[in-house]
């Protein structure tokens, strides 16, 4: 049998027997229906060794008496001996309950509040309803209502919200909120053109509201009204909010200077550590003083908080690495230089009209390399989105009732 946790709670002893007799005192300890384990025997010796229960080591006297053998305790196990050896050191012992006590006490507090979820309400509003519900750092977890009671009071202070739940692991108190979905309002936009921002061919046109005024393949320059926001005819005529989308190649070109000798960060192997004891949000150094800081470093945090099960308790330790880098000089190639002027081109591209925007050809116009950079005039063929807003605006005549509308832009006409 083996020394499980009951019998470590029991308390057990590893006895060494010997005598001539030491068969008779095993089948007296049968018959009497003594647990005993992990028995050995030495036969060279005439002795065993076993385990038995604390409780029924004060009854083996009488009957090692009467087959004539001796005992001897090799070894104490279990919990009567370990509060023996306790009260021995009663300070010890006492500062050992207290921090039990201490570390229960900590456990029982509400040490931190996370708001989740909200957009349009504020965080401190949350916090504010939260706490006078009781939900407060430093508040006695016991003493607050259950969290279905909590989650009802929070929806009934909290009108925008859709549903409210808090849950409790540990000293983390999470208050999860999904808001009410309201529509957002509708623009109220003016009567409007869509004109072209530059010069390009057009490539597709849809117009969702407004009169086209231009059909693929078809060539137009910056200004143009692309999509009318007066429908109708001459005699009836209204005016409209155009919408649509127009996409179309454009030309941009680009000059690009790239130097051949570049500048890159590597690590150079050398590392210093510092470890810092962490009780909250502050953080106590414990190692690594004295040490210089480098010249060029890239510094790295780990940190770790103490946990058990789903309980997180405010203490914990954080290492830092401080590597230090130094500056490389790399020689580019002509080759690599020009491909990475031209990988920046793209990029300003895209940063400039979206990643749907899509460069159908690009043309390397000139190049030269001069005091140590290359120089490129590039032209790039982009086909993207090339509409813009022109309100229309209404002028009136002055000898007549009627008025006209227009755009104003002159160039649009």
């Amino acid at each position: 049998m083996q020394s499980n946790l009951v019998s470590l709670i029991r308390g057990f002893v590893r006895l060494r027997v010997r005598g001539e007799r030491v068969e008779a005192f095993l089948n007296r300890l049968v018959d009497e229906h003594i647990l005993v384990w992990n028995i050995s025997c030495l036969p060279d010796r005439g002795e065993i060794e076993l385990d038995i229960h604390l409780s029924d080591f004060f009854r083996l006297r009488a009957w090692l008496r009467e087959t004539g053998c001796r005992m001897r305790v090799l070894a104490r196990f279990g919990m009567p001996f370990w509060l023996a050896r306790l009260g021995e050191r009663k300070f010890w012992a006492a500062g050992l309950i207290l921090f039990v006590l201490g570390l229960y006490m900590l456990s029982s507090f509400v040490w931190s509040i996370d708001v989740v979820g909200n957009s349009r309400l504020s965080t401190q509003e949350v916090r504010e309803i939260a706490a006078a519900q009781g939900i407060r750092p430093w508040a006695w977890k016991f003493r607050l209502p259950q969290v279905d009671e909590l989650s009802t009071r929070m929806m009934q202070h909290l009108p925008d919200a859709a549903w409210v739940g808090v849950s409790i692991q540990g000293t983390r108190v999470t208050i999860e909120i999904v808001e009410t979905t309201v529509p957002e309002p509708r623009e109220l936009l003016s009567p409007r053109h869509l004109v072209s921002t530059s010069d390009a061919v057009i490539t597709h046109i849809f117009a969702e509201e407004g009169k086209p005024m231009v059909r693929r393949n078809m060539r137009v320059k910056k200004g143009d009204i692309l999509i009318s926001g007066l429908i109708g005819n001459e005699v009836h005529q209204r005016a409209v909010v155009a919408k649509g989308e127009v996409r179309g190649l454009v030309w941009h070109e680009y000059e690009i200077r790239v130097p051949l000798n570049q500048q890159r960060k590597v690590y150079t192997g050398n590392e210093q550590q510092r470890f810092y004891l962490v009780l909250g949000n502050r953080a106590l150094q414990i190692s690594g003083y004295g040490q210089e800081d480098f010249e060029e470093e890239a510094v790295f945090t780990d940190r770790k908080e103490l946990r058990w099960r789903s309980y997180s308790i405010p203490f914990g330790w954080m290492k830092q690495s401080a590597k230090e880098v130094r500056l490389e000089e790399v020689k580019l190639s002509e080759s690599a230089a020009r491909e990475m002027g031209l990988s920046q081109a793209r990029a300003d591209v895209y940063a400039k009209f979206g990643r749907e925007a899509q460069i159908h050809d690009e043309k390397i116009l000139h190049v030269d390399v001069q005091n140590g950079k290359v120089y490129m005039k590039v032209l790039f063929e982009v086909e993207h989105e090339i509409s813009e807003e022109l309100p229309i605006v209404y002028i009136e005549d002055p000898g007549s009732d009627d008025h006209e509308m227009e755009g104003t832009d002159d160039s649009s006409s």
